[in-house]
């Protein structure tokens, strides 16, 4: 009797735990999928950036419902594991496409690499490393003092084309070994510089990203990332590359628009080489979390390759990508 009575008690606890772990993976759902409540204050646009955490939510809570069946004997019990099973596919389906590869028929690779290096703080020498392959490089919150030791490291000679917009955190560079034009900058908080890249394969537009974070506002976090996206259709009757820290990740209200209705497809996305987390690094937290930093194209261009890779002293991954125009 006594171990009826325990064991009924902690099939209750586990119960109650299931209740709690269904409830937040259920706000997590609505989170990704309503734009409009993510929009309703800053702190429902921070919590949005944890939506796909809600898959753990529905997993743990379907465990400990057949749990608490298992303890108390009553099989039926398990049944409400259900509804829970239900909402773990749904939140499913937006992480298995990161695993299923997508890549077509395609002319010649460009290699595009972009990192935010914290307002400067990383380590050059390990940064100048990572770039070498890199075709084109996009680095934000890059500082003048940033420039001139990649200089001195030879990034310039290596890459002699370049365009470089503000300074610390609103500092965004793009350097090339292809000959570019600079297209200027859009109107966003930080600037997001734009050039037209001289591929043999026929020219191709890149812009580089850096809205800024929802920290100080939902409601400027939303403006900043409108004007960049009028910067980014304003150029999408060709080929464009967007590459550089977006501050949303994919579920959020400002990356949906331009991963649904405007057709680009992150190159994580395309290549199959899993679901993206790019902040922060293992250096400034336990493991990286979300993804929040991308190499975006559009529909006349593909992804042949995606890696990610660290530098110490910031607190972003970077990204080295392959995109090329599909043949």
């Amino acid at each position: 009797m006594r171990i009826s009575v325990h064991r009924g008690f902690l099939a209750g606890l586990l119960i109650l735990l299931a209740l709690a772990l269904s409830g937040g993976a259920l706000a997590a759902l609505a989170l990704g999928i309503s734009p409009r409540l993510q929009l309703l204050s800053t702190r429902t646009v921070q919590a949005a950036s944890f939506v796909h955490l809600g898959l753990v939510g529905w997993i743990g809570g379907m465990l400990t419902i057949v749990l608490a069946a298992r303890l108390v004997r009553r099989p039926g019990l398990a049944a409400l594991a259900l509804p829970l099973a239900l909402g773990a596919l749904w939140q499913a389906t937006w992480i298995v496409p990161y695993y299923t590869t997508n890549t077509v028929a395609h002319r010649t690779p460009l290699t595009v690499a972009t990192i935010n290096v914290q307002d400067g703080r990383a380590d050059l020498d390990g940064l100048t490393a990572q770039l070498q392959t890199a075709d084109v490089i996009v680095i934000v919150e890059h500082t003048d003092a940033a420039r001139e030791r990649l200089a001195d490291r030879g990034l310039t000679e290596s890459h002699p084309h370049a365009v470089h917009v503000g300074n610390g955190v609103g500092g965004t560079s793009i350097y090339s070994r292809l000959p570019l034009e600079d297209l200027g900058a859009g109107p966003t908080v930080f600037g997001s510089p734009v050039v037209r890249l001289d591929h043999p394969d026929g020219p191709l537009t890149l812009i580089a990203a850096h809205p800024v974070n929802p920290m100080g506002g939902a409601e400027l976090w939303a403006e900043d990332a409108a004007a960049l996206r009028a910067v980014i259709l304003a150029h999408a009757d060709g080929p464009v590359v967007v590459a550089g820290d977006l501050n949303a990740i994919d579920r959020h209200a400002t990356m949906r628009p331009l991963l649904t209705t405007d057709g680009f497809r992150s190159t994580a996305d395309l290549t199959g080489a899993g679901f993206p987390r790019t902040w922060p690094t293992r250096e400034h937290g336990p493991f990286p979390v979300l993804g929040i930093d991308y190499v975006l194209v559009n529909a006349p261009l593909t992804a042949v390759s995606h890696r990610t890779f660290t530098v110490t002293g910031t607190d972003h991954v970077g990204i080295i990508a392959q995109v090329a125009l599909r043949a």
